[in-house]
């Protein structure tokens, strides 16, 4: 495992699988090929950014493997896998199990992705319209779907999940040991990045305690979220690697040197467009955090004639964001205290509330740690620092629509920046001060341990609605209590239920004004002149 772990195996294959979603959702759509030629595109192009990538040797050697580290990691894969589990019930004869959670939109994506005769993919909902949305990350699983039929897509969802799970865990540890100097920085970066759940629990009673509760700035009327990076990468795997794919672009140009260094420039450019495509929002902070950076990048790749090309096969796929329904946009957050009448009266008036609430709830005061010693960072993590805290207070303004994914997914970048500063120079930090200092006694390891609860409350409320919400949704759980069905269950395939994508096939076509909001927000009016 150290061997695997000091030559960044997870991580290089990480990014072969990111490179490879780029480059078959750019050579499917520019040649309009049938659907199952996938195989034929992912997997030489996977294996081929795998030779490249293998190539690059790593600049510095790592931290020993710290068990502790690997175990935080196992349980966080044991409990993101669990709740998807329920799907294998659709395999006992005479049980069926709906989709939990988003996953609903998953099967909405992947039936086009696979059962489509050709690209450009066709909206699941009304063949009449087309597919808008960055499914790229999506192909993974249509590869087990296409490389395995008789796989069912729910089947493909949990081993795509499962996938994309281990590799980010891997490559966290990985990272974690390369660029950090202290087992307890790694043990305390690697449970911020996993097992912490965030901390909204607190503004809920305990009889909600069970459950999605990332919704506590509505008693605030607050449309922008943020969400904890165990409940992203449970409910938005798409969301997850594409942020992940700018952390492995920064670790590949900054860490690992190659021979022919063109081939950097490209498999640094790859990821960007990988990560743009995978989810366009997970992307926004980057250009803060390029700025830091800018004399390098406009010396390495602005000047670089590799970069028109990876511009022109960007431009292939970017019709599928055009022509879309006009209701879907940016937005004013709404995150206020009604002290007067007046809206942005009471956005100022409650500027303390936003900027006080949301990081202790959502960041565990991490930022708060940070501000005590911006000075004493070196120039370069004080920049990031300065950029995460600008775009957290662009999240205080900018909203997007009712799905929030300008703040909940943008935030991933600023917040990974915040808990590897902090474990960097935040932890060593609190350590030099008496009341922090670690001691082997049971005291210190009583406060350890019921920070560590406090902390994982929300992890577990979160997995625990996800189980529920399973049980709820498979027949098993009825006909083992011998009870009626629920209403709910009765009426899977119903032609406006949530779950009418649970036949795994397209549906009859649905009007427009008919379609739930996230239906609509999915799709992309018939071709119009040259722009398809």
């Amino acid at each position: 495992m150290n061997l695997l772990t000091s030559k960044l195996f997870f991580s290089r294959v990480f990014a072969a699988v990111l490179i490879a979603d780029f480059l078959s959702l750019v050579i499917l759509n520019l040649f309009e090929m049938p659907t199952y030629n996938l195989v034929y595109v992912f997997l030489p192009s996977f294996f081929a950014a795998l030779q490249i990538l293998f190539k690059f040797r790593v600049r510095r050697t790592s931290f020993p493997l710290d068990p502790l580290a690997l175990v935080c990691v196992g349980f966080t894969l044991v409990l993101l896998t669990i709740p998807r589990l329920i799907y294998l019930f659709d395999w006992i004869p005479g049980e069926f199990a709906l989709v939990v959670s988003d996953d609903y939109g998953r099967l909405a994506d992947l039936i086009p992705m696979t059962l489509a005769e050709k690209y450009p993919l066709p909206h699941p909902g009304n063949i009449n319209y087309l597919l808008s949305y960055n499914y790229a990350s999506f192909y993974p699983m249509a590869l087990f779907k296409f490389l395995i039929p008789f796989l069912s897509l729910k089947d493909t969802i949990i081993l795509g999940n499962l996938l994309y799970h281990i590799l980010i865990l891997m490559s966290l540890v990985e990272i974690s040991h390369m660029l950090l100097s202290s087992a307890v920085s790694i043990r305390v970066f690697i449970f911020l990045c996993t097992l912490f759940g965030g901390l909204d629990w607190i503004m809920d009673t305990p009889l909600t305690l069970i459950g999605h509760s990332e919704n506590w700035q509505a008693m605030f009327n607050g449309n922008t979220q943020i969400t904890a990076f165990f409940v992203g990468m449970y409910w938005t795997i798409t969301h997850f690697v594409a942020f992940y794919a700018l952390v492995l672009s920064y670790l590949f140009l900054f860490y690992t040197r190659i021979s022919l260094p063109v081939l950097k420039i490209v498999t640094v450019l790859l990821l960007w467009a990988s990560a743009f495509y995978c989810s366009p929002f997970s992307v926004m902070a980057f250009p803060l955090f390029a700025w830091v950076h800018r004399r390098l990048l406009w010396k390495r790749f602005c000047q670089s004639w590799v970069l028109p090309y990876v511009v022109v096969a960007m431009m292939v796929p970017l019709y599928i964001f055009f022509n879309r329904l006009p209701s879907f946009g940016f937005v004013t957050s709404n995150f206020r205290f009604p002290f007067t009448e007046q809206f942005w009266l009471d956005k100022v008036l409650s500027t303390p509330i936003f900027f006080t609430l949301v990081p202790l709830i959502e960041l565990a005061g991490v930022p708060f740690v940070l501000l005590l010693i911006t000075k004493k960072l070196p120039r370069v993590d004080r920049q990031y620092f300065i950029a995460a805290v600008i775009f957290f207070a662009v999240t205080y303004i900018v909203a997007y629509t009712a799905e929030n994914n300008f703040s909940m997914r943008g935030m991933f970048l600023p917040t990974l920046v915040f808990y590897f500063l902090f474990a960097k120079h935040g932890v060593p930090f609190l350590g030099r001060i008496k009341y922090f200092q670690w001691k082997e006694n049971l005291y210190s390891k009583g406060i350890v341990t019921g920070l560590v609860m406090i902390m994982v409350i929300g992890t577990i409320g979160e997995i625990g609605g996800r189980m529920a919400e399973g049980l709820r949704n498979t027949s098993i759980t009825y006909n083992f209590l011998n009870r009626e069905l629920p209403p709910h269950l009765k009426t899977k395939d119903s032609k406006y239920s949530q779950h009418k994508f649970n036949a795994e096939k397209f549906t009859e076509p649905v009007n427009l004004n008919e379609m739930p909001y996230w239906e609509k927000e999915i799709v992309r009016l018939p071709r119009q002149g040259f722009i398809r």
